[in-house]
């Protein structure tokens, strides 16, 4: 399966998701930075010279994170993240 086989996470032992609650906006913009950090130091962890699939959905999602904090630069998704709020989580 692919050139890097034998060295697959193991999804099955994992028992639990950590969920993180973020209070506002200045959080999630840190967390989607942190993300955005660990997607762009993969090449210094995984040999992703050959892997240029893995790049370029790498670089994929990179892009709507990108477009993503932008999006949350807009006035009028100020606006609208209390109400998605309300209604998703009965905040």
């Amino acid at each position: 399966m692919g050139k890097m086989a034998g060295t697959r996470a193991d999804f099955l032992s994992t028992k639990s998701i950590k969920m993180v609650d973020l209070s506002n906006k200045k959080q999630l913009v840190g967390r989607v930075n942190v993300i955005k950090g660990m997607l762009s130091a993969m090449e210094k962890t995984i040999p992703l010279a050959n892997a240029t699939d893995l790049l370029n959905i790498r670089d994929e999602i990179l892009a709507d994170l990108n477009t993503f904090l932008y999006l949350l630069t807009l006035e009028w998704v100020n606006k609208i993240i209390p109400v998605i709020s309300e209604w998703t989580f009965g905040l």
